[in-house]
């Protein structure tokens, strides 16, 4: 996992979700307001408030460390001052740099987008209809 924030809540959240499922399987009776359905339930909820704060985080950071590429690659082709050589040079090593910075931002958006359809593409909701509604044409 790229994001540590995340990482830390799984494992805190783990360890506390273990002890909870065993106090519950020492119950003789089921508690509507205290089972294994519940637990979970608070788990994604958790989960989807610190993904959403996580996402608003991350994603601008990778959008400004773009921006900033493209800004140099300008700078630099325009700087009358280095030769053609260092140009072409310089630019091809910004670009490659950029290229990976945009696939990782593309890659986020898809893994965001999984992530979505894992969460709610089997209950039905109002994501569950728009994805399984008919293309208007």
């Amino acid at each position: 996992m790229y994001d540590s924030t995340i990482k830390k809540f799984f494992d805190d959240k783990n360890k506390h979700m273990e002890l909870e499922v065993q106090r519950i399987a020492g119950k003789d009776e089921w508690d509507p307001s205290d089972n294994h359905q519940t637990i979970w339930s608070d788990f994604k909820t958790q989960f989807i408030e610190l993904a959403q704060k996580q996402a608003k985080i991350v994603v601008p950071k990778l959008t400004k460390q773009i921006a900033i590429l493209e800004a140099k690659i300008d700078n630099i082709s325009n700087d009358p001052q280095i030769s053609k050589d260092e140009q072409s040079l310089s630019i091809a090593a910004l670009k490659e740099a950029l290229v990976t910075l945009a696939e990782r931002k593309y890659s986020n958006a898809r893994s965001t987008a999984q992530a979505n359809f894992v969460i709610q593409g089997e209950t039905i909701s109002k994501y569950w209809s728009n994805l399984n509604k008919n293309k208007k044409k």
